[in-house]
């Protein structure tokens, strides 16, 4: 039997998990699926994000035909997501219950009897092991996975399925030059006091560290809110011309497809940012990354691959 595993959150986490389903097919010969519907990922446009970019003759695609239990399995799928994270601890009683219920649950979900498998980690977690007939539960945050060179060479073929006249144009704009990536991520962070946002200082050492390695022509940013980030690089001095991707006429996925073919990138503590650079186009680009990921909560274990030069974010 198959194993499964549930994708949940934005496009970043959606990679990750599709990652690590791909890691199981092509490295550890398991047979693998990926369900789109109990977690409840974020849509793009009405589809699945992660559905856009890969090919329906995929293997792992999975449809998004509406099941009997989903809203229960949805619930029950939350609650294996966090139950051996850190920070999210229950008492063996609640683990007990929560086993037993899942159990039931997926069985007639499925048909079929699963051995449930819960990550410890929102990264690398050595104790997941690979068989048959599972369902993991995690985010699997860590480029362990996706650094495997078959896994690497099939993420670097995804692409959005659909791309605009605009889309183009900005990438030629891209292409032609030395320019460098800074991204910022606001709305649903400044929400989340655990994640926070890199600090001033970490966007300013990042750029003169890139500046002294690297000839920059210009400086793209990349956000999620343009007036926001406007403000709080306003007194960030550096000399390169600063640029603000327009995105109003582009979709998020021709966005990150877009953020894969810069020269230099300075991310966020954001997993979109996260895969924008590791599948760069331009392998060589350096790429520096915040240090601590987070502010209030431990940090994915192997999520920033060795290459990476971290900054302090604080």
């Amino acid at each position: 039997m198959a194993s499964i595993v549930p994708i949940t959150g934005g496009l970043g986490n959606q990679l990750f998990q599709y990652t690590f389903a791909k890691h199981l097919e092509i490295c550890k010969g398991i047979t693998a699926r990926i369900d789109c519907r109990i977690g409840n990922p974020r849509k793009v446009e009405g589809s699945v994000a992660l559905q856009e970019l890969i090919n329906e003759n995929d293997r792992l695609y999975a449809c998004q035909e509406r099941l009997r239990l989903d809203r229960v399995s949805s619930r029950i799928y939350g609650w294996n997501l966090v139950s051996r994270l850190a920070g999210f601890e229950r008492s063996r009683l609640e683990q007990f219950v929560i086993s037993i219920l899942s159990k039931i649950v997926f069985f007639f979900r499925y048909k079929q009897r699963y051995i449930l498998v819960p990550s410890t980690n929102l990264g690398f977690d050595k104790t997941v092991s690979p068989e048959n007939n599972c369902i993991y539960f995690g985010y699997f945050q860590t480029f362990r996975y996706a650094s495997e060179t078959k896994v690497y060479e099939h993420l670097m073929s995804l692409s959005p399925k659909i791309k605009s006249g605009q889309y183009f144009c900005i990438k030629k704009s891209i292409e032609n030059g030395s320019n460098a990536l800074v991204h910022l991520r606001f709305t649903d962070y400044l929400k989340e006091s655990k994640f926070g946002i890199p600090s001033i200082s970490y966007y300013r050492n990042a750029l003169n560290l890139m500046g002294s390695k690297l000839k920059v022509d210009s400086v793209w940013v990349v956000t999620d809110d343009v007036a926001m980030a406007k403000n709080y690089l306003k007194d960030l001095s550096v000399p390169f011309e600063v640029k603000f991707m327009e995105q109003d006429a582009i979709s998020d996925l021709e966005v990150w497809d877009l953020m894969r073919d810069f020269s230099g990138y300075i991310i966020s503590n954001s997993t979109f940012a996260w895969w924008a650079a590791f599948l760069r186009r331009k392998i060589d680009a350096p790429v520096y990354a915040p240090d601590p990921w987070f502010k209030g909560m431990e940090d994915p274990k192997d999520l920033i691959p060795e290459s990476w030069i971290k900054v302090t974010s604080l």
